[in-house]
């Protein structure tokens, strides 16, 4: 998901929605230790991604732990102070 944030953000219209699926990963984000490297890889990638989602001057947004897990961002202004 990554790789594909700077581009949603500069398409997205300000008031838009970014809505991301399957971000805490089968509850596996929130796990210190997990059972191999592939899942390992996976997780640091998801959670590098929900940090920069949720810390992104322009979107505002929640993470809700429904099935395996959704986050909702709404594009604001630069300038807002939302």
């Amino acid at each position: 998901y990554i790789n594909y944030l700077s581009d949603c953000i500069r398409l997205l219209n300000t008031g838009g929605i970014l809505i991301c699926d399957d971000v805490l990963f089968y509850e596996m984000i929130a796990k210190v230790r997990l059972r191999n490297k592939g899942q390992t890889t996976i997780v640091k990638r998801m959670r590098r991604f929900l940090k920069a989602v949720s810390n992104h001057q322009w979107l505002d947004t929640t993470i809700i732990p429904i099935g395996h897990g959704v986050s909702l961002s709404v594009k604001k202004r630069p300038d807002s102070s939302l």
